[in-house]
């Protein structure tokens, strides 16, 4: 909450949840509320130009900021909504495959896809972490240009990139894979995840990981 000079008169964590704040002890008089980014609230008595907003990269917040009035008596102050949005990317994953059911002997093609249903294009470096079945074996096939496997362990691949990921459902990355079953009959599970804080820059993590089953006919 900042007065009309810009200057800093008290301080509110917002609820990541539900977006609630509030301040306490508040004199009579008319002010701006603007939101600060970070995990440190500013101090008492500093300054904010403009007053405005400041939600860090890729964010933006409509009205920049809100002006309030401060009436006398204790009463509760009602401010209108601010409307966060990112303007950054937004990446997600699918998994296909050529057949998901498999007779031992022969193989599916695996199809992995990461594409970018953001309004701007990913920066920064991005991992994609591949489960690899409990029975058979998982082969990649050639990865795409500026693709490179940073790990690969009994459970899984952990592919790295750092190419930017533009906006579009057809402009993303298909990465392929062998399947071969093992000599069984089970369902196999297939996964492809982006770890959260991972993902070229974006904030959106609930559409990162997707999953496929494969059912071995021996």
């Amino acid at each position: 909450l900042v007065d009309g000079s810009g200057s800093v008169v008290a301080t509110g964590l917002v609820n990541s949840t539900f977006g609630n704040y509030g301040f306490t002890d508040v004199l009579m008089g008319s002010y701006n509320v603007v939101l600060v980014a970070g995990t440190t609230a500013p101090l008492i008595g500093s300054t904010i130009a403009g007053p405005s907003s400041n939600l860090g990269a890729g964010y933006t917040a409509v009205p920049n900021t809100q002006a309030i009035t401060v009436p006398g008596g204790g009463g509760t102050v009602t401010v209108p909504l601010f409307n966060i949005s990112w303007t950054g990317g937004d990446l997600r994953t699918t998994i296909t495959a050529s057949s998901t059911s498999v007779s031992t002997g022969s193989t599916a093609t695996i199809s992995y896809r990461v594409f970018n249903i953001g309004p701007a294009a990913t920066t920064g470096t991005i991992y994609l972490v591949l489960s690899k079945p409990s029975a058979g074996t998982l082969t990649l096939g050639t990865l795409p240009t500026g693709w490179s496997v940073f790990s690969a362990t009994s459970t899984g691949y952990i592919l790295e990139t750092s190419n930017s990921i533009p906006v579009g459902p057809l402009l993303g990355t298909v990465i392929t894979a062998t399947y071969s079953p093992a000599s069984t009959i089970s369902l196999q599970n297939l996964s492809a995840d982006i770890p959260e804080g991972f993902g070229g820059g974006e904030r959106n993590t609930t559409n990162n990981t997707s999953s496929r089953q494969i059912l071995i006919n021996y």
